[in-house]
């Protein structure tokens, strides 16, 4: 049984082919890729840019979304003295109790397959939520006096499928 989830989980990182689009949205241009039977939806629950992934079964899908903001609305300096991840952790676990869900942990990354941007950080938690976990992750990159946020959600039961796709996408991210 073990050998036949190892196949299909080989062929699928495997036969992952990435469709490009880029994205110009007032003046800004950006690239991602997204994996293939994955869909590009703009404008969906008020972000401007989101890749929705398969629904695996039908415990829910992954979803990357890209935001933009000024930097001068969200300055890296804040991130530098490393008060964003102490303030995002309060946030979340105020969100957790408040909603009854458990925090299993947060998490930062070094970031090494995002080596265009000079600026950037990260936060991460990974939760419970109506018994089922999921992975929150953010990346706030600077680019041209611009924040593009990129973040993506994934039900860890389709971490196996999914995450190199994610990883794969957020490490495509150019912007001009």
């Amino acid at each position: 049984m073990s050998s036949i989830k190892n196949l299909k989980k080989f062929i699928s990182i495997f036969s992952f082919v990435f469709l490009s689009f880029v994205i110009s949205a007032q003046a800004d241009t950006f690239k991602i890729e997204a994996p293939k039977n994955w869909k590009v939806v703009n404008g969906l629950f008020g972000m401007p840019y989101s890749i929705l992934g398969p629904n695996i079964n039908s415990q829910g899908r992954s979803v990357i979304t890209v935001n933009k903001v000024t930097e001068e609305d969200f300055p890296f300096k804040f991130f530098e003295k490393h008060k964003y991840f102490e303030s995002y952790k309060k946030s979340k676990q105020k969100w957790a109790d408040k909603t009854g869900n458990e925090i299993i942990r947060f998490f930062q990354d070094d970031l090494e397959n995002l080596k265009n941007f000079n600026k950037k950080y990260n936060t991460g938690v990974s939760y419970i939520k109506n018994g089922k976990g999921f992975m929150e992750k953010n990346f706030y990159l600077s680019c041209n006096k611009k924040l593009y946020i990129l973040k993506y959600l994934m039900p860890l039961i389709n971490r196996t499928e999914d995450l190199v796709f994610i990883e794969k996408s957020i490490g495509s991210f150019r912007c001009d």
